[in-house]
């Protein structure tokens, strides 16, 4: 039976800043996947950049696709997930994997598609990082957290479908958007700050691509994408041009921070 996710979604985007809002209703063929035993262990919190959810033990599975985590394209998301133990001094072995559906057709299937693996079974909280691609398809999908108890005597890793006896499973939406939504946390009166505007020449561009930010700001910190999402260039120059040479033809991204904002621009290398 498709699972219809949609209704109220509510997006927390810091301390401060809150939105609520209706998004239009999406059927979906997810497959199930559920631990089967969770008095032992469940999944206690899931964390990705801003967003965070408490949940305790629900019996193996729990659909918070009612909960939206915003994440942009080529954007590099922190995510930390803690288990909950249900006996004294016990710690399990668990072993984590995420699977975020990037071009929404209901399943998890692309290679992709698994956005963070714990590569190894670990006690307490786990984190990470995983770079949302630019070919992610920009609107509301689906992202599954599973968490599955693995040892030498149970060495079967978790996936993104079917039953396992000692874990759980949670899912939750994800909008995928195409810049990142600036909040200052610091602002109680919970108002957005302007976008910077920041502008590459020259574009198309051969050795040297240069950039305006507003009143004459300088980036330090500077990372080039290729429109796989991978970094194939970084930078911590203090200054407002880049060496491009060692580029090859194609499209481009440049990314930088700049006072908690993250900017991203696009541009091509011509040879």
């Amino acid at each position: 039976m498709p699972r219809f996710f949609c209704s109220t979604i509510k997006v927390i985007l810091s301390l401060f800043l809150t939105f609520i809002f209706t998004l239009n209703c999406k059927a979906q063929n997810y497959c199930s996947s559920e631990g089967l035993i969770t008095q032992y262990e469940w999944i206690e919190k899931v964390q990705v950049v801003n967003f965070q959810n408490t949940s305790g033990n629900n019996d193996g599975y729990a659909d918070f696709s009612n909960q939206l985590i915003i994440l942009s394209q080529l954007q590099t998301p922190t995510i930390k997930l803690t288990p909950g133990i249900g006996v004294d001094n016990f710690e399990p072995l668990e072993y984590w994997r995420v699977w975020i559906d990037y071009n929404q057709d209901g399943d998890f299937n692309e290679p992709d598609e698994l956005v963070f693996d714990s590569n190894g079974s670990f006690e307490g909280e786990v984190q990470g990082q995983f770079t949302v691609p630019y070919f992610a398809k920009p609107d509301t999908t689906r992202m599954r957290v599973a968490m599955k108890f693995v040892n030498p005597t149970n060495p079967d890793l978790p996936l993104a479908c079917g039953g396992f006896t000692f874990g759980e499973v949670e899912d939750y939406s994800v909008k995928i958007i195409d810049t990142v939504i600036p909040v200052d946390t610091t602002n109680t009166n919970t108002e957005l700050i302007d976008i910077p505007k920041l502008s590459l020449f020259p574009n198309p561009a051969s050795n040297v691509i240069n950039w305006n930010l507003m009143n004459g700001a300088i980036l330090k910190n500077i990372n080039i994408f290729d429109t796989q999402g991978k970094i194939v260039l970084h930078s911590f120059a203090n200054s407002n041009s880049l060496d491009i040479g060692s580029l090859s033809a194609g499209t481009y991204f440049l990314k930088a921070n700049f006072n908690g904002i993250e900017l991203i621009e696009r541009f091509v290398v011509v040879r």
